[in-house]
This record gives structure tokens, C-alpha cells and sequence, in this order.
């Protein structure tokens, strides 16, 4: 976080620094950035958006509420991996097949378990 607050403070006018990780995507909000590009904003792009929106807003407490109430979602997500857990709970919404290339593999019959815990996740 101290690297994204330096890149923050450093950059040139209308350059616009943004999160590559849901796990410091709210962190880096609030130190100024502009967003997050994100893998669970993908299966859960309501309330993702809601958050980092209210991030932006200034509205920390809320947003932070709702990064908490995440992390469980967020832990299990990336246990196997990306794109694996997303693939996974993507399939389980019937979005997308749950396959991906190798040398990766599709998620493991545990996590599809623990994945399908979240599919009701608002």
C-alpha cells in the first residue's frame, strides 16, 4: 500500500492510478485511486460496484461494511487460483463452463462446494 500511495501522490495530472487486486482495491480508493480492475466484480457485479462506488463517494464506512462482509468471498475465490475460482462460480451461475487452459486446472469439487456458499451473495 505505501508503493500505490507514492504512485498515487506522483502521478501526473489526469493519470489515473487503479487497484489490479479485489483485496486492495478499497485500501487504494481511499488512498485516492480511481477503481480497481476486478475478477469479483465479475460474479458479484452489484454489490462490487456498490462498494467501490461508495468508496469514491467518500462514503468509507459503508464501503468498508461491505468489503469486510466480502473477504470470506474473496479468500475462497482465489484458493485455487485465477481464473480458476471465478470460472468456477461463474459456471455455477450458469454464465460460463467452468473449464480453463492448461497448465491450469478447473476448480476442485471442495471449492466448487464452498463457492456455491456465495452464489446467493448480494
Amino acid at each position: 500500500m505505501d508503493q500505490i500511495k507514492t504512485l498515487i501522490q506522483k502521478a501526473p495530472k489526469g493519470f489515473l492510478v487503479i487497484s489490479g487486486d479485489d483485496h486492495t482495491a478499497i485500501p487504494t480508493v481511499f488512498q485516492g485511486g480511481a477503481g480497481v480492475i476486478s475478477v469479483a466484480g465479475q460474479g458479484i457485479p452489484e454489490t462490487f460496484t456498490s462498494m467501490i462506488r461508495m468508496a469514491l463517494e467518500g462514503r468509507t464506512e459503508e464501503a468498508e461494511r461491505i468489503h469486510q462482509r466480502l473477504a470470506p468471498f474473496l479468500k475462497t475465490l482465489f484458493k485455487e487460483g485465477n481464473p480458476t475460482g471465478i470460472k468456477g462460480f461463474l459456471a455455477q451461475k450458469n454464465i460460463c463452463l467452468p473449464e480453463v487452459r492448461l497448465p491450469l486446472m478447473a476448480s476442485s469439487p471442495g471449492l466448487e462446494k464452498e463457492l456455491a456458499a456465495f452464489l446467493d451473495y448480494h
